[in-house]
């Protein structure tokens, strides 16, 4: 009985990682979620939305300056280009690798939308 407990089915196996190779990889992400207690107050709530908001424009204005090589696009832009060459690389526009990698997000523990679970959920 041993010697079963060892054997495993080789076309299981090799039939799960034919799909884990045939999926796309998903680019990794960092999703920040900020909670506060939640509020009856409107503003209140509203005020978590806003810091989150301004939180993911500063995560965005970092990841446009990053080109995904280990230095800004701003650094790589400095550099002395000759006469008429045509520098074609946006600081507007970050490297796909980076593009969207950071989500920021607010829930709300009790009382207001959206909660923990729920804003959780859309993150992955």
């Amino acid at each position: 009985k041993e010697s079963d407990s060892k054997n495993t089915n080789p076309n299981k196996t090799s039939s799960s990682n034919k799909l884990l190779q045939q999926q796309p990889r998903r680019q990794p992400k960092l999703g920040i979620l900020l909670i506060d207690h939640g509020s009856k107050r409107q503003k209140s709530n509203e005020f978590l939305e806003s810091i989150a908001s301004s939180y993911q424009s500063h995560w965005n204005d970092i990841l446009n300056d990053y080109d995904g090589s280990g230095s800004s696009t701003s650094e790589n832009n400095n550099s002395k280009s000759p006469k008429g060459s045509n520098n074609t690389k946006s600081e507007a526009t970050p490297s796909k690798k980076v593009a969207g990698a950071v989500v920021v997000r607010a829930a709300h523990m009790e009382i207001a939308p959206p909660s923990i679970p729920t804003v959780l959920r859309s993150l992955l």
